[in-house]
């Protein structure tokens, strides 16, 4: 059986006070296409309020928020299913260059992914 790891608490924007979220407190309705918008728009909002920009694509059961950091080549891809659970792809839209030390790219890869300042024994597999 795999340890669970506590996630640690996300520093929230400021921005994301503004936001509605009282979607969260409904409970899903599935192929509940008004609410299903509803949520999308929601997590777009504070993604926004995040500093990001985000495009919304609806799908079929599904809404694709295509999202952007004006700040770096990074980006994500997050499709949303109608019971609100989700997947999503990273993507760097550039070349690290020749050279680029192994810290710089764990440290890259840290950073994305939230991990930095947690310490934890690396799996044994």
């Amino acid at each position: 059986m795999s340890d669970v790891h506590v996630l640690p608490a996300p520093i929230l924007p400021d921005a994301w006070q503004d936001v509605d979220t009282s979607i969260d407190t409904e409970p899903p309705e599935l192929l509940s296409e008004e609410q299903l918008d509803r949520y999308a728009e929601t997590v777009a909002a504070l993604l926004r309020g995040a500093g990001l920009c985000v495009e919304i694509t609806p799908l079929t059961a599904q809404v694709q928020l295509d999202i952007t950091d004006p700040t770096s080549d990074l980006s994500a891809e997050l499709v949303i299913d109608d019971d609100r659970s989700a997947a999503w792809t990273l993507h760097g839209e550039s070349d690290l260059p020749p050279g680029t030390t192994t810290r710089t790219l764990a440290g890259l890869l840290t950073t994305i992914l939230g991990a930095a300042g947690r310490r934890q024994d690396p799996p044994t597999t």
